[in-house]
């Protein structure tokens, strides 16, 4: 039986981290002192998981890539087959890209592929240095970048720079082994009603924090 939205608001175990953000998080992804409320005024909000990142890598999936598309996975080694299998596991549509220098034919062959993975930061993932390349051939096919961060996040103005729409990572000043997911707004927009499975419905996530949050959201397109 499919788990409802309510199931897995109330179950056992909370599935968002019943916490507020912490300051110095803001701080490292804004690169200045913003106050958690007003983050979104950067264009991109968070979403903080009392889950493991694997629990965030399949939200993000079956909340954007859509029936018909595709996601096209840089394969770095383990790290890539993992978000493979995840892929196979909700019935998703991918490709695995061994050689990176491909990426541009690949892109203008397979024009279904809505969405480009990157492990980024690790041994064998994609140097941070490569992401602004990477993103502005993704652009020119008018793909979305998910980038997972392997050690420190994506700041704001990184994420602008090579165009990244979704960044998956731990929390690095959580107690726990928190993740984090941090979204352009419109893109969050977009996702409504997207997702495969109510478990993994990142825009009903993203609606429970804003409420938690209490403060008013005006509206904005990024």
């Amino acid at each position: 039986m499919q788990t409802t939205t309510m199931d897995w608001m109330t179950g056992n175990g909370h599935i968002l981290a019943q916490r507020n953000l912490d300051e110095k998080v803001i701080a490292l992804l804004a690169e200045s002192d913003v106050a958690p409320e007003k983050f979104y005024l950067t264009g991109f909000e968070t979403i903080t998981f009392n889950q493991n990142k694997l629990f965030a890598l399949n939200v993000v999936l079956a909340s954007v890539i859509t029936l018909e598309r595709s996601v096209l996975i840089l394969n770095t080694g383990r790290a890539s087959h993992k978000v493979a299998e995840i892929c196979s596991r909700l019935s998703m549509n991918y490709l695995l890209l061994d050689d990176i220098g491909m990426l541009d034919e690949v892109l203008r062959m397979h024009r279904q592929v809505s969405h480009l993975f990157i492990c980024e930061g690790d041994d064998k993932g994609v140097a941070r240095y490569e992401l602004t390349q990477i993103g502005q051939l993704a652009g020119k096919y008018k793909v979305d970048l998910i980038v997972e961060c392997m050690q420190q996040p994506l700041t704001v103005s990184q994420a602008m720079s090579c165009g990244a729409s979704f960044m998956i990572y731990v929390d690095p000043l959580a107690v726990q082994s928190d993740s984090m997911v941090v979204c352009r707004r419109s893109r969050l927009v977009q996702a409504e009603g997207q997702s495969r499975w109510a478990m993994f419905d990142l825009y009903q996530y993203w609606q429970k924090t804003l409420d938690g949050r209490n403060n008013v959201i005006e509206p904005m397109a990024v």
